[in-house]
């Protein structure tokens, strides 16, 4: 399903239809995890996915769609012509869905503190599960991949935890909690998307196909790590 356009975006925003702009999302979300993750597919995942947005207040919810529905249209628009302000809209909305996913882990835990100690207890009420060694040992690596001085070296840290997971569920879902901590600490200290001759994730103008499938693959991933701290606290609620 494509996207909505910018006239469509801004009708549902201005008319409130709520029900309309709630399903289009649901089905981007729905298709989206279902290509870019490994949490599932098939009607029982689509189920989820409808009651997945359900379970925020109306205001969490728009927040969760506009996010979605810019994403899906600036990608669309800077596959079709490679422009500055799509991939800052891009750079916001992955800043934007780390900010959202860590304020609903910090309500869900009760508990104060920044992202890192967030997911560190997230990890320890998840243990003993096979993904949280992974993560465990993803983050003592020589690696550093939290620590992203610069773009190249925040592109090579993406790159690095892609390619330790891969082929692998219970590395995918650390990874997406990975992609998680190493975007929202890289932007939250990074407001442009170009430095010198290094662009975000990659150099768009040369490698503009592969470059935006890693964003969305790691777009997708963070939300990831959204669903799967949902499902978590529903199972245990």
């Amino acid at each position: 399903m494509c996207p909505l356009n910018r006239g469509q975006f801004n009708t549902f925003k201005q008319e409130n239809d709520f029900d309309l702009f709630k399903s289009q999302a649901r089905t981007i979300i729905y298709k989206r995890l279902s290509q870019f993750t490994v949490l599932g597919d098939g009607q029982q995942f689509h189920d989820e996915t409808r009651k997945f947005l359900d379970l925020f207040d109306v205001e969490e919810q728009l927040h969760i769609i506009e996010i979605v529905e810019e994403f899906e249209l600036h990608s669309t628009l800077n596959r079709e012509d490679d422009n500055l302000s799509s991939r800052r809209v891009l750079f916001s909305c992955l800043n934007q869905l780390c900010t959202f996913t860590e304020s609903i882990l910090r309500y869900n835990l009760n508990t104060p503190g920044q992202l890192g100690s967030l997911i560190d207890e997230f990890v320890r009420v998840n243990r003993p599960n096979p993904w949280t060694k992974f993560y465990c040992r993803a983050k003592k690596s020589k690696q550093k991949i939290f620590y992203s001085p610069n773009y190249v070296e925040f592109n090579r840290n993406l790159r690095y935890i892609k390619r330790k997971s891969e082929n692998n569920v219970s590395r995918s879902i650390a990874k997406y909690f990975l992609y998680l901590y190493c975007v929202r600490n890289f932007a939250g200290h990074h407001f442009t998307v170009k430095h010198r001759r290094s662009e975000f994730l990659f150099r768009f103008s040369k490698y503009r196909s592969t470059a935006m499938l890693n964003v969305e693959f790691t777009f997708w991933s963070i939300f990831g790590s959204l669903w799967y701290i949902y499902r978590f606290f529903q199972s245990h609620s």
